[in-house]
């Protein structure tokens, strides 16, 4: 069977489906990077691991030409230390008579991700959050147990219900949970939002899996209110950007570039990359705003160039905001 990769989380407007269903799950979303760990079945030995990031094979973590450009290394050697962990995994699946498993979580601490403080030391910690058994994905509560039973750290629990918009918005621009967790109680510590999924794990009509993401205002990767539409003719489309190039997405693509081991110099110079990479993703995930502004008459240039242009200036705030760069002169 293949490596799968975890399904990339809609927004709750792409995946509205997801009100239709009589309970979901809550999870807090970490902000670190996505992790896989596959055991195949039959599997005998640690060395028969295979690890994965959220796109890349690993292979069984003993090539460092894999395991360096991931971070150091740091993710597969927390595994590494801790065989008793693996060991168990194994001997549960095999109980089990599973097909491949597949363990999903996020690693993260300030060396992955410096978004969120989840920890005092500048530490990596992994924190699981789905489990596979062969192309299925397991009901919450089998995979909490399981988790339980071998010791795996999982991401915190943080609501379970009815699905309604009003009970999603009210999980949001909490504290973290799993930083209160690990005693930081700072209530400026908002978490990046939550990963929210039908209960048990379904598939739409198209075939999605039925999860979603929905994020706190500072992590937004979507923002229309407060922006002012001009009236020039690309007032619209510099709208459209400054609404979906914000803060919270660059910091998500800027992840994403990074677990591809590409090398980001904190500085402008990191646009060259930076730029196509956020337009890609802004592409993909409002597709139906892209559409109606093509409707409108709009060129994709015109789009495409609001976006690159949008994407300037937010990095320069976000540099700024970082202390990468000083603030801009007061006129």
């Amino acid at each position: 069977m293949e490596f799968f990769k975890y399904p990339s989380l809609a927004l709750l407007n792409a995946r509205k489906e997801i009100l239709g269903v009589k309970r979901v799950v809550a999870t807090e979303k970490l902000h670190g990077t996505g992790f896989r760990i596959r055991f195949r079945r039959g599997i005998t030995s640690l060395d028969q691991v295979e690890y994965g990031s959220r796109d890349l094979s690993l292979g069984n973590g003993n090539d460092p030409a894999l395991t360096k450009p991931f971070y150091n290394g740091l993710p597969i050697q927390w595994f590494k230390a801790r065989p008793e962990l693996l060991e168990a995994l194994i001997a549960k699946f095999s109980r089990l008579n599973f097909d491949d498993a597949t363990l999903f979580g996020e690693f993260c601490g300030t060396l992955i991700q410096c978004g969120v403080l989840y920890t005092k030391l500048h530490e990596v910690f992994f924190r699981g959050f789905n489990l596979m058994n062969g192309a299925d994905f397991l009901a919450y509560d089998q995979f909490s147990e399981i988790c339980q039973e071998t010791g795996v750290p999982t991401v915190p629990l943080i609501w379970r219900g009815a699905p309604s918009r009003e009970a999603f918005d009210a999980l949001l621009d909490r504290p973290s949970a799993e930083a209160a967790r690990n005693c930081i109680a700072d209530g400026c510590n908002i978490s990046e939002g939550v990963v929210i999924q039908a209960d048990p794990l379904v598939r739409t009509p198209a075939g999605k899996w039925l999860m979603i993401k929905h994020k706190s205002a500072k992590f937004s990767e979507y923002e229309r209110e407060g922006i002012a539409r001009e009236r020039a003719r690309l007032g619209p489309t510099r709208a459209f950007a400054a609404g979906v190039v914000t803060r919270g997405r660059l910091l998500n693509v800027r992840g994403h570039l990074r677990d591809h081991a590409v090398l980001l110099a904190n500085a402008m110079p990191d646009l060259r990359v930076l730029k196509p990479a956020v337009k890609a993703d802004v592409l993909k995930e409002c597709e139906e705003d892209v559409a109606s502004l093509r409707s409108e008459g709009f060129l994709d240039k015109e789009i495409e160039e609001a976006i690159d242009a949008e994407s300037h200036r937010a990095y320069q705030a976000l540099l700024v905001e970082e202390g990468f760069l000083p603030p801009p002169a007061q006129t």
